[in-house]
């Protein structure tokens, strides 16, 4: 008998002590996204900031060639090449820092790398033409049969 309490209070320390982990782990994520979208607030103008809070993504302006952009929130094909005019060119890029940073981090760093280096940019930016945006619920239920998740 006493040999089974041991064994359970064993088993709750180690329970107890896993969900304190898992608790503190998701403190700093969340606080991580949260120091990352004050970053990207601060970085955007405020038209380029209220576009983001209202339509999730934002434009810039290529730093070489003066090319419109639109980057929307994500992490995958969402820098979107636009037209003179704003329309669409149909095309999508994907290129992001390197690292499993926060949203607001990867934005900011594809918005000063399209300013700041355009051109090297486009060299190594994957590109698909036609890319439809799905809902994100669409594309996290699409990742889900091949065990694999969309960065994000």
């Amino acid at each position: 008998m006493g040999l089974l309490r041991g064994l359970r209070a064993l088993w709750v320390a180690v329970r107890d002590r896993r969900a304190m982990r898992y608790r503190h782990a998701e403190l700093r994520l969340r606080s991580a996204e949260i120091r990352a979208r004050e970053l990207l607030r601060s970085c955007l103008t405020p038209s380029q900031w209220d576009d983001y809070v209202h339509h999730d993504c934002f434009l810039v302006r290529g730093g070489t060639t003066g090319r419109p952009y639109r980057i929307h929130r994500g992490a995958v094909m969402n820098v979107e090449p636009l037209n003179e005019d704003g329309s669409s060119t149909g095309q999508r890029l994907c290129f992001a820092p390197v690292g499993g940073l926060p949203m607001g981090d990867v934005l900011v760093g594809q918005k000063f790398a399209l300013e700041g280096m355009e051109e090297q940019v486009l060299t190594i930016a994957n590109p698909q033409w036609g890319h439809v945006r799905l809902a994100a619920r669409d594309t996290a239920q699409s990742y889900r049969g091949v065990g694999m998740r969309p960065r994000g």
